[in-house]
């Protein structure tokens, strides 16, 4: 409790803020995602002209349809991983968010046992040989 009533709270919720700003931040990848997104549409429209001119001719473009459809492959695979970040950044961000959330219900003094503060703001407990206990607070390595 004493050490949760030392915490400087608007300088912890501004780091807070710092924290969603800068780990939370997926401008970069959204750009990303729609530069992939629409090179991956200009590869289907090829493919799709590709067709057109297959079923017009009858000349053989395997090699072509081959060489697009690696190439929308991998695109599709770029843009599974970019998701897949940006999705990783959005539930940080709900986490950090929630952290903060809690944070300001809480009192500005403490004067008995919270478990959801306690669960928020404590990483670990060890146990040493000694049977001394160490608390290992979220943020401290």
């Amino acid at each position: 409790m004493d050490e949760f009533n030392k915490i400087n709270k608007s300088e912890h919720f501004r780091n807070i803020k710092i924290a969603i700003d800068t780990l939370c931040d997926t401008a970069a990848e959204e750009e990303k995602l729609q530069k992939l997104i629409k090179k991956r549409d200009a590869i289907i429209e090829k493919d799709n002209k590709l067709m057109e001119t297959l079923s017009a001719s009858g000349a053989d473009l395997t090699a072509e349809h081959d060489k697009l459809s690696k190439e929308f492959e991998n695109t599709q695979n770029e843009i599974s991983e970019i998701e897949a970040k940006i999705s990783e950044k959005n539930d940080k961000k709900k986490s950090i968010e929630l952290y903060e959330s809690e944070l300001k219900k809480a009192p500005k003094k403490i004067t008995e046992f919270d478990n959801v503060l306690f669960a928020m703001l404590v990483d670990k407990i060890i146990v040493h040989k000694d049977k001394t206990l160490e608390m290992v607070w979220r943020g401290n390595a």
